[in-house]
This record gives C-alpha cells, structure tokens and sequence, in this order.
C-alpha cells in the first residue's frame, strides 16, 4: 500500500475512535457503562452503506441515516433495560450486542460471517475530520450548559436527582441514544474507511475497546475520551511492527494508564501525578 493511501487511512481510523471515544463518553457521563457500541456502530455503518448503495442517498445524508438508526437501536436499549442500572444494565447491553453479532452473521442480506462489502465507495479524511470538528464543537457547547450539570448530579446520586425531580431513566436513555448516534455516524465512517464490515466487529472484543476510551478518558471531561482514542489508536499502529506481541503490548498499556490514572486521563488530580 502506498504510503500516502496508508496515512490517510490511519487519519480516518483516528478520527473515527475520537468519535467513538466521545459517543462512549455521553452515557459513561451519566453513570451508564455501555458494552455493546460495536454492535451499535455496526448497525449505524450497515444503514449508511445500504442507504448510499442501495437507495443512492448521498454520503452526508447517508452517514446521518446511520447515526439516526443506532440512536433508535441505542434508544430501544435504553427504554427496554435501563431500570436495570449498575452492572446488570452493563451485562444486558453487552448481551445485546452478542445478539446483534450473531444476528449479522447468520444473515446472507447483511454479509453473513465473510461480512458486508457494499460500502457504495471508499472517503478521503476530510470527511472523517470535518464531522469529527461539527460533533467536538457539539460537545464543547454541551459541557458548558446546565444539560452536563445535571448529568453530574445524575452520575454522582441517583437519590439526589430523583429528589430534584429529575427522570433519571429518561436522562440516561437520551445519552445513551444521543451517543448512539455518534457511533453510528463513526461506523459510517469506518465501512466507507476500510471497505468491508466484518461481523466482528459488532461483537464483545471492538466493544471492550469503545468502552475503554470512556473508562480510560474519564467521566469528567469529553477532551479526555478524545485524548484516549487518539492515544489508542497510535498505539495499535506503532505495535504493528511486531503482530505476534501487539495485543499483548497493548494491554500492558492500557494496564500502565489504568495505574497511573485510575481516575481517568481528565479526571481529579494532576495529569503527572498528586504532591503530597
């Protein structure tokens, strides 16, 4: 591969985990751990591709098809088990995104198990960092406005939010429906990146990772989460070098920034370390 076509690819693949890492943030925000943003990612990336494909809408109305449809698929998540809270809404979702994975791969229509391949034509970066800028500016706005206050209250006391008359399951289920659709706009993104969207990529492994740049990130600050995906990703492409380690490098990383950072890479404290 030539490496100009290289470099674009690995700006579009980084720009697109900044947009995961942002949409795993919003429910993460609100005290909600999300383990099934592959699968949502890979609806949002099949409904953009069979949009532009199919039915020749065009790319930008296309990717935002696919944002709408996970945040319909995020929504219906929400709705169905959010009153379930904690870890057993956590072990639910990532249930649901195994069922997803398997529902794709038995399905001929979707690619079955050798994965969709209709991507309806390859993007230049510009796509990639452009909806990246429209969707940080987005979230900039967000951090400042009173809506992220009350999803602190939200996070830190279910009690105390219920108490002010907050709908608490209302709240997390809109961020969990509103980060869908970032999801699901990167999943766009990625099958007009790489051409192909293995089911794989819907299942437990690509959604442990999407909830690591949120956990890594912290719940405090979305430059946080943009900061883990970034670093992340950098860091799977240096570990090229070596395939038979690369994993294995990998989660020593990841284990390095846990110790060093258990609050998260923007949370409380310093970022090289507490005095006294």
């Amino acid at each position: 591969m030539p490496f100009y076509y290289y470099s674009f690819e690995v700006v579009n693949l980084i720009a697109i985990s900044c947009l995961l890492a942002v949409g795993s943030y919003l429910p993460y925000s609100a005290g909600n751990l999300v383990v099934c943003f592959g699968g949502l990612m890979g609806i949002g990336g099949l409904a953009a591709s069979m949009l532009q494909s199919s039915l020749g809408v065009p790319l930008g109305l296309a990717l935002l098809g696919g944002g709408v449809v996970a945040a319909l698929a995020g929504m219906l998540i929400g709705l169905a088990f959010g009153k379930l809270g904690g870890f057993l809404f956590s072990v639910v979702t990532l249930a649901m995104g195994e069922l997803i994975r398997v529902v794709v791969t038995n399905s001929s229509a979707l690619g079955g198990a050798l994965g969709f391949k209709d991507a309806g034509g390859l993007i230049s970066p510009a796509w990639s960092v452009c909806l990246l800028l429209l969707v940080l500016g987005g979230f900039w706005r967000f951090e400042i406005s009173m809506a992220r206050r009350t999803l602190v209250i939200v996070r830190e006391s279910e009690l105390l939010a219920a108490s002010l008359g907050l709908n608490v399951l209302s709240l997390r289920t809109l961020c969990l429906a509103a980060g869908s659709f970032v999801v699901g706009l990167a999943g766009g993104l990625y099958i007009h990146t790489v051409g192909i969207l293995d089911p794989r990529l819907f299942g437990f492994e690509k959604s442990v990772e999407i909830m690591m740049y949120a956990v890594l990130g912290g719940a405090r600050n979305f430059g946080g989460a943009v900061i883990s995906g970034i670093l992340l990703t950098t860091i799977l492409e240096f570990l090229r070098v070596s395939s038979e380690l690369r994993m294995v490098l990998y989660g020593i990383s990841m284990v390095i920034v846990v110790v060093l950072r258990p609050e998260g890479i923007m949370g409380r404290g310093r970022l090289l370390g507490r005095v006294g």
